[in-house]
């Protein structure tokens, strides 16, 4: 149906909205021939973006539309169909507005108060499959990469290996508004890229188009955007730069490296999480001692320190985050929680009793636990079909990659300083070899 929608002028939108939502004028009010119109068609508008955006009563965006509307039409959300306003918009529209009372009811919205929200950065070659421009920025510079993105706007991005993660996470969002629709404690959406200012409006357009909600995104220009982790807040960090990745690890925020190519389509009713264990929920003590000394030593010091809890790896804050979400759903119905988790570890089950006692200690409640005893993951995780599987191995990486599940690489730990020598010797020994 072809709702007819308020309009009114940027500068209005600017005077209602400060600083906080100017950018409510350019995405989401369409002109119209007369500038001028009726109650009803409020209200339409109001049920039109419920819709086309797909998001609850008091999420930020309605909110955003029903105070514009609102305040300039004067109404209440139920207006009468048959009660048309005789005053002119612009009149309404120039009716003055508290900033400051403005200002103080969109930090008190929901998803709004980024200390309360769990975070979640993505760049936009994870969100997105961005590879063929990628491709020409590395081959012909930047300028002509913009171009080509410039003349590629109205082209909307395919899905990247993060997208169903991402789209998992509102379906989430929407089931704890439905508990509780003042709920503070959801997943907020940031894109962080070290991408050009001008590839924004083909991100934004992509967003739009798949009806992602994305709070706030931040293109750097070519500077790396772990400097603005903090700035921002983030819990979790999705990039395809394995550099990037190391560096926020570093600095203490869970990041891992996604893959660049297309995934399996996991489930849109549940998000499911996948963990590894060792130097991922865990430091990466135990791994030292297998790497260093071997299994023998290995299994000798996990069963002499069996009631001595692990201390925390890089992804720790991230799964504690998740779990006290998933506390707010009623656990003993497996499909009624939108979040379900999974252990996926190289360890046996005699050594696992040390991680169970340790995610206890933490009151970590996991899902499902698999211990594989050194066996390949691929498999279960196929079975799985989780939307993310973080590893601190290349090798379970790439095996898990290769069956279609989205891995995040986890660069930490001793395991990857092993990684990072094989991968030298396989140079040196290509480089004989020739």
């Amino acid at each position: 149906m072809n709702f007819r929608i308020l309009m009114v002028s940027r500068s209005i939108l600017r005077d209602m909205f400060a600083k906080n939502c100017a950018l409510f004028g350019s995405r989401f009010v369409r002109s119209t021939e007369t500038g001028k119109r009726h109650m009803r068609s409020v209200a339409q508008a109001l049920r039109y973006f419920t819709l086309r955006y797909r998001v609850m009563k008091d999420d930020v965006l309605l909110f955003r539309i029903k105070f514009s509307l609102s305040t300039m039409a004067a109404i209440k959300e139920d207006v009468p169909s048959t009660s048309p306003s005789e005053e002119p918009v612009e009149k309404i529209a120039k009716k003055e507005v508290s900033k400051t009372s403005l200002e103080k009811h969109i930090r008190s919205l929901p998803g709004t108060d980024s200390s309360r929200t769990v975070n979640v950065a993505v760049s936009s070659r994870a969100l997105f499959d961005l590879e063929e421009e990628n491709e020409i920025f590395e081959k012909k510079g930047l300028e002509e990469y913009i171009q080509l993105q410039v003349s590629r706007e109205d082209k909307f991005l395919k899905p990247g290996s993060a997208f169903p993660f991402i789209k998992a996470l509102e379906n989430v969002n929407a089931k704890l508004r439905e508990i509780d629709p003042n709920e503070r404690e959801i997943f907020s959406i940031a894109l962080m890229s070290h991408n050009n200012a001008n590839v924004g409006i083909r991100l934004q357009k992509s967003i739009d188009h798949y009806g992602l909600i994305v709070t706030r995104m931040a293109l750097t220009g070519g500077t790396s955007p772990v400097e603005y982790l903090k700035a921002f807040n983030i819990t979790l960090f999705l990039t395809s730069y394995e550099d990037q990745v190391t560096e926020a690890i570093h600095r203490g925020f869970p990041a891992a490296v996604m893959s660049l190519q297309p995934m399996n389509n996991p489930s849109e009713t549940q998000l499911r999480i996948a963990f590894d264990l060792d130097a991922v929920l865990f430091s990466d003590e135990s791994e030292k001692v297998f790497k260093a000394k071997g299994l023998d030593a290995y299994i000798e010091y996990e069963l002499q320190n069996r009631e001595i809890p692990l201390t925390e790896g890089p992804l720790k804050p991230f799964a504690e985050k998740i779990g006290r979400m998933q506390k707010k759903f009623d656990r003993s119905k497996k499909e009624s929680c939108p979040i379900r988790t999974y252990i996926v570890t190289s360890r046996d089950a005699v050594l696992g009793q040390r991680a169970l006692k340790t995610l206890r200690e933490w009151g970590l409640e996991i899902d499902e636990c698999f211990f594989m005893a050194g066996a390949a993951k691929d498999e279960v995780l196929k079975a799985i079909n989780p939307h993310i599987f973080f590893d601190d191995q290349i090798t379970h990486v790439a095996r898990a990659r290769e069956k279609g599940t989205p891995s995040g690489y986890v660069t930490h730990g001793i395991s990857r300083e092993y990684d990072a020598k094989k991968r030298e010797q396989a140079k040196k020994d290509l480089t004989n070899a020739k």
